[in-house]
């Protein structure tokens, strides 16, 4: 983050200070780079004072690998040029907000004013141009063929890798990102690893469920499905708009060119009287490489186990409910399992401990379907017995 000068932000548009805009711009580009997580795993290409509009189409340059050729004694046979490949991408997207300032606001140091005022602007930023790549992700996503089982993830999973080792696609940084549903299927398999923190406290870093099989884990929760890709799959282009001539602000890029851009401009309104604090971007995405990505369905999942009484006589505990038809149900006391049965075929069961629940005894019921899909009930605490 940039070091900031010191004053109130309201004293820097009195003096129409342009480091202290620029700093202001800056920071909400450095914020924007920290809180996108999608935004980071696609190739990126930012400018700034953009002087289009959305619906625009921008030509990102991507790097062309130069293929090695075999030498027969010649270097003339193997030489080429260093071609660049050009992609259009359309800023489809133009996403805004703004707040109404107070006076306390205006006292706020430079600093304060972009933790307090500007991260949650860029937050929401953030989140806007995160549903613009989201939505070229789900189209390969929506075409892919594999069905992720449930029961047993790893093998759907460990087919996508196949299918990008056929493709001879990279497995340095490869990643594999999954809707909340696909992220819960994972979270019950034994084989995720967790990765070390490496001291990033970024949105990135937080989205970051495990490893599994190859591929580093992301949730985003704008997608619905998987997708197994690398950085070459996906483009992403992000340009500060320019600012209007009439207020004080600037379009900024960050700080590492690392492909982050926004506008931050500050705006009287003459109905309140207030100032406002307006942040923005076009955004836009498209699909660079399909064969560098892989798209995945989350399988049907078992229901999940309702329990619809709980019964605590004197002789035994005992707990009824509904599940898929077939499945097999266990009950389980602070960690032990006490009893189990089979769901009829309308999907209904009633098991029964061979012993009386004692109070503050905790106990849960866990379901396995026939075709092994797993899911449990939220864990229920016998508060009191019933006397013998």
């Amino acid at each position: 983050m940039p070091n900031f000068p010191t004053g109130s932000i309201g004293a820097a548009v009195e003096s129409n200070s342009f480091a202290t805009h620029s700093m202001v711009a800056k920071s909400a580009a450095e914020l924007l780079k920290a809180e996108l997580v999608l935004g980071r795993l696609v190739f990126r290409d930012a400018g700034s004072d953009f002087e289009g509009g959305v619906g625009d189409t921008v030509r990102v340059r991507i790097p062309k690998v130069v293929e090695a050729q075999s030498f027969t004694g010649s270097t003339s046979a193997v030489t080429t040029s260093v071609a660049e490949r050009v992609v259009p991408v359309t800023l489809s997207a133009h996403g805004m907000n703004g707040v109404q300032l107070s006076a306390k606001d205006m006292d706020l140091n430079v600093e304060n004013f972009g933790a307090q005022v500007l991260a949650p602007q860029v937050a929401g930023i953030a989140k806007f141009a995160e549903k613009a790549i989201a939505a070229q992700m789900q189209t390969v996503i929506n075409g892919g063929t594999l069905e992720i089982d449930p029961s047993n993830p790893r093998k759907t999973i460990t087919r996508a890798g196949s299918i990008l080792d056929g493709r001879e696609v990279g497995a340095k940084t490869r990643v594999l990102v999954v809707d909340p549903s696909v992220k819960e299927v994972l979270l019950n398999d034994p084989n995720l690893s967790s990765v070390a923190d490496a001291g990033d406290p970024s949105a990135l870093r937080e989205a970051l469920v495990g490893r599994l099989h190859g591929f580093n884990v992301f949730m985003s929760p704008y997608i619905t499905g998987a997708v197994a890709m690398t950085r070459d799959a996906f483009a992403a282009a992000f340009r500060a708009p320019a600012k209007p001539q009439s207020v004080v602000g600037a379009s900024q890029t960050d700080e590492n060119g690392q492909g982050y851009a926004s506008t931050w401009f500050m705006g009287f309104d003459l109905e309140t009287r207030q100032e406002r604090s307006i942040v923005e971007i076009f955004a836009g995405a498209t699909v660079l490489n399909d064969q560098c990505a892989v798209g995945l369905k989350l399988g049907a999942q078992p229901s999940r186990p309702v329990v619809t009484a709980t019964q605590i006589p004197a002789t035994g505990g005992s707990v009824a409910g509904r599940a898929d038809a077939g499945s097999h149900v266990l009950i389980h006391e602070n960690g032990a399992v006490v009893g189990g049965a089979l769901t009829d075929s309308k999907g209904a069961f009633s098991a029964t401990a061979p012993s009386g629940w004692a109070a503050g005894s905790i106990h849960f019921v866990e379901v396995t379907s026939v075709a092994g899909g797993y899911s449990s009930e939220p864990a229920h605490t016998v508060v009191s017995v019933a006397a013998k």
